[in-house]
């Protein structure tokens, strides 16, 4: 995987979610009138109409939404893997990738969010698993 497939699957993601503030997301009341003219009981319907469009646009949504994700943190970790199996340090495992990826997000959520752009974040992976290699290979010495 090139860096640049990984930045272009980083950026749908990202567009993605800026695309989430242009999506209504708040139901309209139950009591919301849409036309004046027309009955109670054909604004009720209505609204709940429309609030099945909104959530069902949302459901869509936030499913497009994890999909990118997914895309793009499976292209991340083999871009990873990759850069680490060059090294005959073949320990990246998609379980590992996935504790890092937890680890950054509890510690690190700039770099989580990529906040501090795509390299930071690829390099704080990498630092992270310099270390647990290090680590790993400092108790198969005892």
């Amino acid at each position: 995987m090139e860096f640049n497939e990984l930045e272009l699957l980083y950026n749908k993601w990202q567009s993605k979610q800026k695309e989430n503030f242009k999506i209504k997301s708040n139901p309209y009341p139950t009591d919301y009138v849409f036309d004046e003219d027309k009955s109670v009981k054909w604004n009720r319907e209505k609204v709940i109409e429309e609030n099945k469009k909104i959530e069902d646009t949302k459901k869509e949504f936030k499913k497009q939404l994890n999909e990118s994700r997914e895309k793009f943190y499976d292209a991340l970790y083999q871009c990873i893997k990759e850069d680490c199996d060059s090294g005959n340090d073949k320990t990246l495992t998609r379980k590992l990738f996935d504790m890092i990826t937890k680890y950054i997000y509890e510690n690190y959520e700039d770099d989580y969010y990529f906040e501090n752009g795509l390299y930071s974040t690829v390099s704080r992976y990498e630092d992270l698993i310099r270390f647990i290699n290090d680590a790993i290979s400092i108790l198969k010495e005892k």
